[in-house]
């Protein structure tokens, strides 16, 4: 430990630069901290070889391996054990590291989470700037599919095999749902279906509010994001004293009775139709007389059926082509459709005591639009899929709970003072050999004339 933090003294007061010595710090301490890693991972291999042949396993081999974390890379040599024909690194799985993959299980879940943020050559530029790892953005593009994929399978197991009997009990529950289009590689579009669920809205600053408790369920499979949400509420909620509250633009595959197979054993429904599309579909029908848009907005908010009527004659009489007459009947045929579902808010009794926290879904859109629709981006359904996946995820704050499954055998690892390995480090690798005895001025020429210190850091 004295020989570490001499020459750390002697880097920091070094007459090079202050970047330069900074520099020249970040890379001493990859070197060691990766080499003070490797040696831990070796320890612990040794340590268990005991437990791993009480088990049955016959050791086969000793490999190395190079794993990169963000801290740096590490090579270690680890045993590989056989049992019944198949080989099997206990070290290996002890790190979640399936055959052949470099980066760690952490540094995965790190870049696939960035590669939401934007486009993957730009985000793969950003990493190798502010990181010690490099990566290209078609292996970026390649980690998040992979990501991706783990996330959507691990989702639906989970949702589809936990418990039913939910013991969360809310007085209201709001959900949403609606369908976006995103353009398709070779020409066209097609549609991606979204959920969403909340308890309510809480304020986190001065004048900034957001859902609380808010999931969200995506897919291009509408059936299969509506069996996420109906599995999510069944395993979360008791449902048998709640009052939901649905809203939706009354599309295909989200009316009213599509929302109550999601219901259960709930107190009540309440179901809405979007005041953005009742609007909008107000102003498309009446463009032949925009003068009367408001008048009849007030008369079908208040609720007032009675009011309507002489709107609808006088809208007649103004009415001098088929056409515009044509588009009175549609909009009063909607109207009388949805009639039940456009009662407002406050004049529901069983909602009089809670908030009206609906028609947030399109805004809440935003999150996939941006990344999947600016610019003119087109995909192809699979990458879609994996990208709303990542998208979700990371809306939900559950990133880590899809990834994070352990279904590797219980390994035995012996109690260890790992203390004990800087008090008793006396026999340093080659690799920290050479960084202890670095010529730091020549560092400082290298690592400003060329990129070739970086070199060992690709994955």
């Amino acid at each position: 430990m004295d020989s570490i933090l001499t020459q750390i003294t002697e880097i920091l007061t070094n007459k090079a630069g202050i970047l330069e010595r900074e520099s020249s710090l970040n890379h001493f301490l990859e070197h060691l901290v990766s080499d003070l890693v490797g040696q831990a991972l070796e320890m612990l291999d040794t340590q268990m070889v005991a437990s791993m042949r009480e088990k049955g396993y016959q050791i086969a081999k000793r490999r190395s391996r190079s794993v990169s974390f963000f801290f740096g890379t590490v090579t270690f040599r680890r045993r590989a054990y056989v049992k019944a024909g198949e080989v099997f690194y206990p070290v290996d799985h002890l790190l979640g590291l399936a055959s052949k993959q470099r980066p760690s299980k952490y540094v995965q879940n790190v870049f696939a989470q960035a590669s939401t943020l934007g486009v993957f050559r730009k985000v793969s530029e950003l990493i190798n700037l502010v990181s010690p790892l490099t990566i290209s953005h078609q292996q970026l593009q390649q980690l998040a599919k992979q990501i991706g994929q783990e996330i959507d399978r691990n989702q639906s197991n989970a949702l589809a095999n936990a418990p039913t009997s939910g013991t969360r009990k809310v007085k209201v529950l709001y959900l949403e749902g609606d369908a976006f289009s995103v353009g398709k590689q070779g020409g066209g579009n097609f549609y991606l279906h979204r959920l969403q669920v909340c308890e309510g809205r809480q304020k986190v600053g001065k004048q900034r509010m957001e859902l609380r408790h808010s999931q969200e369920f995506i897919d291009l499979d509408r059936e299969k994001a509506f069996e996420a949400l109906e599995n999510y509420l069944g395993q979360t909620y008791d449902l048998r004293e709640t009052v939901i509250v649905s809203n939706s633009d009354e599309g295909s595959g989200y009316q009213k009775r599509d929302f109550d197979s999601l219901c259960g054993e709930a107190l009540c429904h309440e179901h809405f139709v979007d005041r953005y599309h009742v609007n909008k579909k107000i102003k498309e029908r009446l463009k032949f007389v925009p003068e009367l848009v408001k008048d009849f907005q007030q008369a079908l908010y208040a609720y007032a059926s009675d009011s309507l009527v002489p709107l609808y004659e006088t809208i007649e009489s103004l009415c001098e082509t088929p056409e515009e007459l044509e588009n009175l009947h549609l909009l009063q045929a909607y109207i009388n459709r949805n009639w039940r579902s456009l009662k407002p808010f406050k004049q529901r009794p069983l909602l009089k005591d809670f908030e009206a926290v609906i028609g947030t879904c399109e805004s809440h859109h935003r999150l996939y639009t941006y990344r999947m629709k600016k610019q003119g981006r087109r995909w192809r359904e699979a990458g879609a899929q994996v990208m709303v996946k990542l998208l979700s995820a990371r809306r939900n704050q559950n990133f880590n709970t899809y990834t994070d499954y352990d279904f590797l055998p219980e390994i035995e690892v012996p109690a260890y003072d790992w203390q004990s390995l800087f008090r008793t480090y006396q026999k340093p690798t080659s690799e920290f050999k050479k960084v202890m005895k670095w010529d730091y001025t020549s560092l400082y020429q290298v690592h400003l004339g060329s990129h070739k210190l970086r070199m060992g850091f690709k994955i």
